[in-house]
């Protein structure tokens, strides 16, 4: 399996967050940006990810990860398998693809 790496974004900051890797064995985990936890602003994605310099194993990150997207319908399940498998040459294409209706997802 090819590693990956993304950018975590949320609302309200310029710059990403945190970095969610996923390993040439599948192993992901998720570690937030130093400069990001420098800000007096900063909150954590999630309170079972709370603002810590260590990055989250993949048992915790897979864990909050996995579920930001609804179960709803194939294209979730076609979702969570690009984040999570998958070369990474298709996987940024489709990842774009995800974003573009992910807003759509959420909004229900």
């Amino acid at each position: 399996m090819d590693p990956l790496a993304l950018d975590v974004r949320l609302d309200g900051f310029d710059d990403p967050v945190g970095v969610f890797v996923r390993d040439e064995r599948g192993a992901v985990a998720f570690g937030y940006n130093r400069n990001y936890l420098a800000k007096s602003d900063a909150i954590p994605l999630s309170l079972s990810l709370p603002l810590v310099g260590a990055p989250y194993p993949d048992v915790a990150a897979r864990a909050f990860f996995d579920n930001l997207l609804q179960e709803r319908d194939d294209l979730v399940g076609f979702a969570r398998r690009v984040i999570l498998a998958g070369p990474a040459d298709q996987t940024k294409a489709q990842l774009e693809r995800i974003s573009a209706i992910g807003t759509k997802l959420w909004q229900g």
